[in-house]
Formats: C-alpha cells, structure tokens, sequence
C-alpha cells in the first residue's frame, strides 16, 4: 500500500493543510498516497493498461483539466485562495 509519508513530510515542512490540499496523478499509487494523507484526489487517466485507482474524487483526462477544476471556485469553492493553499470548504456534488 502507498504511504503518504513524502506528501506528510512536506505538509508538515512547508505547513501545509493536506485536508486543503489537492494530489493529482495518473497512477493508482499517487491516487492512493494522496487520499491516505487526506488531499482530494484528481486521478489522470491516460488509459494506461495497468491497475486504476479503486476510489479518487475526480477523473479527468489532463493536467489542464484538474487545474481549471482547482482554479474554477465559482463551481468548487467557498473560501479564498490564500499564498500556497485554498483555505476554505470544497463543494462538489455527492454521486452515489
């Protein structure tokens, strides 16, 4: 099981919120560290022929696309973007 020991290193280094925080990745094992340290999880699916994620919070096709999701707070957020980390809730909706 990946652990999120690098992502709580520099969480902790750099006083970071991971709870606040955003993992984004295109292998289950990124998606993975990321959801154990607490961040929301963009999974990049490249359609590799390899093992996917079990659980992530987002599925988009590009880098581009996780970041104009991130960046979009109209959608997203309630909160301001503060130096290195959004503070504030993040809204999305809930599918079953």
């Amino acid at each position: 099981m990946p652990s999120p020991g690098v992502l709580l290193n520099a969480a902790r280094e750099r006083r970071l919120d991971l709870t606040a925080s955003f993992m984004i990745g295109d292998r289950w094992r990124d998606i993975e560290a990321g959801r154990r340290a607490g961040s929301k999880t963009f999974f990049i699916d490249y359609r590799y022929d390899e093992r996917r994620p079990e659980t992530y919070d987002y599925c988009v096709k590009s880098l581009r696309e996780a970041a104009s999701i991130i960046i979009s707070d109209q959608i997203l957020f309630s909160g301001q973007y503060s130096g290195n980390r959004l503070t504030g809730d993040v809204r999305r909706d809930q599918q079953s």
